[in-house]
């Protein structure tokens, strides 16, 4: 247990985040969490009215922020690729590191 309690001292705060509670409509908030890792940057977007009518659920959201914030010539070890993570319902789904061509398939 010591063990731990060092490790917590060790540990410093980056950055922080207070959530600001938004009202669920059909299981969404419409609410995008943006973390920068290159600059500890956070943010919180609004899901576009597009995104919402032409794609569903955490999948779906993630693949269309993967492929707005990625180049064709994006390479899956570029540093501007984009890691998403998306919290649909009780699921946790990855989206990372997938260049436009991979999309393609």
């Amino acid at each position: 247990m010591a063990d731990v309690m060092e490790m917590k001292k060790a540990h410093k705060t980056l950055k922080q985040w207070n959530y600001k509670w938004t009202p669920i409509d059909r299981g969404y908030t419409d609410k995008i969490l943006y973390i920068n890792l290159n600059n500890s940057e956070v943010k919180e977007k609004n899901v576009p009215p597009q995104m919402k009518e032409k794609f569903i659920g955490g999948k779906g959201y993630g693949l269309r922020l993967l492929w707005d914030a990625t180049k064709p010539d994006t390479k899956w070890n570029d540093p501007e690729n984009e890691i998403v993570r998306i919290v649909d319902g009780r699921h946790v789904h990855a989206v990372a590191c997938i260049s436009h061509r991979q999309l393609q398939v």
